[in-house]
């Protein structure tokens, strides 16, 4: 049987769910990375500016992250990097240049992530790979995948926006469970048609009252009312 606690559980540890020790305990946990965008199969233009997104959840207590670095990894160019400031919240933005390279029209490219907590605990996490083209070639039809987020701002107060995509048309049902897995809101459900879909949330529950500030999961269940499968992200509604 579905035990949707144990699913937004284990989420919540995939995806960034804070894991903490009592104070005074060496905490022994590398940070947890989300990569949420590039997600895959995008196809970015040279020349022009792209939004990466991602979150790192330091899991130790209190102790802000040390060291946090983005790599670019473009075929038929050395790796390129920048530091990133680090982030209270955990939620990190940064706007890439897509670079420009003379006598290539079709490359692939992903971006790398590291970062390093307080403690000396370092981790990494790698996009799926995504294509550049120059300014002058078609864009070809992105390849459809199943995806949920990015969410948008997150965390955020009071609105955010819920992403994702269907390889297909199909039955859905997108909610937000608290972290207890109980449903705090119910946000879209019935038929939707392949490609991507966004849904906004106020941060209202299905009783018209305004949900407390703390963290959230967003659950896209997908084939019918039941669902087949399952995906899940993690949301933080601050006040």
């Amino acid at each position: 049987m579905f035990s949707l606690l144990a699913l937004l559980l284990g989420a919540g540890s995939a995806l960034g769910a804070t894991g903490v020790s009592a104070p005074g305990i060496l905490d022994s946990r590398a940070p947890v990375i989300q990569i949420a965008y590039p997600a895959g199969s995008e196809v970015f233009r040279s020349s022009t500016p792209e939004t990466l997104l991602f979150t790192i959840d330091e899991q130790s207590w209190a102790v802000p992250p040390a060291a946090i670095t983005l790599w670019f990894l473009v075929e038929g160019s050395p790796p390129d990097q920048v530091s990133i400031t680090p982030d209270p919240n955990g939620s990190y933005q940064y706007v890439w240049e897509v670079p420009t390279l003379p006598g290539y029209s079709d490359i692939e490219a992903r971006i790398r992530v590291s970062a390093t907590d307080g403690l000396g605990w370092t981790a990494s996490a790698y996009s799926d790979w995504f294509t550049v083209l120059d300014d002058v070639s078609p864009v070809p039809g992105a390849a459809l995948a199943e995806r949920l987020g990015p969410v948008h701002p997150n965390p955020f107060n009071p609105r955010t926006t819920i992403s994702f995509s269907l390889a297909g048309a199909d039955e859905i049902n997108l909610a937000v469970f608290d972290v207890q897995g109980h449903r705090v809101a119910t946000l879209a459900r019935g038929s939707f048609s392949a490609g991507e879909h966004q849904v906004p949330w106020d941060g209202t529950t299905d009783r018209g009252n305004k949900a407390a500030s703390g963290a959230y999961f967003a659950l896209l269940s997908i084939g019918g009312p039941t669902g087949n499968h399952h995906l899940v992200t993690r949301l933080t509604l601050v006040k």
